[in-house]
């Protein structure tokens, strides 16, 4: 059907870390789970409890690089064999600085 996938995976479930303003939330997620359901988990109540303007604000990048996954790709896509483990760090998409 139209936008369907069949993704068969290794992992059960992928141990995501998010890392926030040097706080840290983990939780387990099926490898099908987009990158935007991760983020939304990690911006509300259950994760970082962010204000909604402040969570459009931020992106999830994979930690140690400056790589952000495009949301609707599968979490299981960014996991490599044999860890069944992905870690972020939520930052701001873009940082506006003034001049005076």
């Amino acid at each position: 059907g139209h936008r369907s996938r069949v993704h068969v995976h290794h992992c059960r479930q992928v141990q995501v870390t998010v890392n926030f303003n040097g706080n840290t939330k983990m939780r387990a997620f099926p490898p099908s789970t987009t990158v935007e359901r991760v983020h939304r988990w990690a911006v509300d109540k259950d994760g970082f409890n962010l204000p909604e303007v402040d969570a459009t604000e931020h992106a999830l990048q994979l930690c140690g690089s400056s790589v952000r996954p495009d949301e609707d790709m599968q979490i299981g896509a960014l996991v490599s064999a044999p860890g069944c483990a992905l870690c972020f760090d939520l930052v701001a998409k873009r940082r506006v600085e003034g001049t005076a």
